[in-house]
């Protein structure tokens, strides 16, 4: 296993697909960017409890909507999320809300073609990148 200090991680293509990481492993993991296909074992996003910056650029068809939610619901010290080039991804999750220190939200690149009124919300966002439209609420409707 990778030393337990590591605090920044970057998966290159076929090392991407033959690293097995168990997230339990790396528990001061606070960047991780992967380029390429990965093994599933570094997809249990569960586990990255101290993520800040989260790149999953180009990571294929592995990436799934399932995982945003995980994501959204576990990683709630997140600041940047790049889903660029994810073209299996198509949803963003309402518990996106919880990203409550987002400043960066990539989703250029993915099917993703609505997204929930709660990213807007989001207190911290700056940067937001893709082709969408804002899921458009029904006047009065409160969450």
């Amino acid at each position: 296993p990778p030393p337990s200090k590591v605090r920044w991680l970057s998966l290159h293509s076929g090392s991407a697909a033959s690293s097995r990481i168990n997230p339990n492993d790396v528990p001061f993991l606070r960047s991780l960017t992967i380029f390429g296909k990965a093994h599933k074992s570094v997809l249990n996003f569960s586990k990255y409890k101290l993520m800040r910056v989260l790149d999953l650029e180009e990571c294929g068809n592995q990436l799934e909507d399932k995982h945003l939610k995980v994501i959204c619901n576990n990683l709630l010290l997140l600041r940047y999320l790049s889903l660029r080039g994810a073209a299996t991804v198509t949803v963003i999750p309402e518990e996106v809300k919880k990203l409550k220190l987002l400043e960066t939200l990539d989703v250029r690149g993915t099917n993703i073609k609505v997204l929930p009124t709660q990213v807007m919300k989001l207190p911290c966002l700056i940067h937001l990148f893709g082709k969408f439209i804002v899921e458009d609420h029904l006047v009065g409707k409160e969450e």
